[in-house]
């Protein structure tokens, strides 16, 4: 409650995991953030969030278990048509750590450069292997995600997006979404 003037100044908040990482940032002047307190961040987050801003940048630990965190969280809240950007944390640091190593100045950067959600995930689905075989891998699960998201023009900036990384073309990748819709619709019926 006490940073929800500075999401609504800001027109954004940032999503930490834990409360030390939410005072640190907070400390360092960075105050329109936010802690999901270790939980998984949901649709009731992104729901609550949207009544104060429409951008939300995720800040979780630099780990691998961060990672996998922030890029389903990131996909919680795409579907809830709101932008979200992933901030890149340093190798197994968390923001309380980095803060407290660098000071606010790289954090702050960081916010700047902020990812989107399906570079991030990207980056790190193909940092390992980039052949084309994981790849396709990738782009099966983000488009599993995207069968979820309910606004055709984010979609669409999400797949035109999707095949500028991976240099699979924009009609493949609606058609591998139409098929999951109707995957999902078999299941379902």
């Amino acid at each position: 409650h006490i940073t929800k003037n500075e999401i609504i100044n800001n027109s954004s908040v940032i999503i930490v995991e834990g409360y030390l990482d939410l005072i640190q940032l907070y400390q360092a002047n960075i105050k329109n953030v936010a802690s999901v307190s270790g939980t998984s961040f949901t649709n009731q987050h992104a729901v609550a969030i949207s009544k104060l801003c429409k951008t939300i940048y995720i800040a979780y630990d630099g780990d691998d278990a961060g990672i996998s965190a922030a890029i389903r969280a990131g996909y919680t809240i795409l579907k809830n048509n709101l932008e979200g950007k992933i901030i890149n944390i340093p190798k197994d640091l968390d923001p309380d750590d980095w803060i407290q190593k660098e000071g606010s100045k790289p954090f702050k950067q960081a916010i700047e450069n902020a990812d989107s959600i399906i570079t991030f995930h990207y980056k790190n689905a193909t940092k390992k292997d980039n052949s084309d075989r994981n790849k396709i891998n990738f782009i099966n699960d983000v488009v599993r995600e995207l069968s979820d998201v309910n606004d055709d023009l984010t979609i669409e900036l999400l797949v035109k997006e999707l095949s500028l990384l991976t240099n699979f073309k924009i009609d493949s990748i609606f058609n591998s979404i139409e098929n999951e819709e109707g995957n999902k619709i078999e299941i379902k019926g």
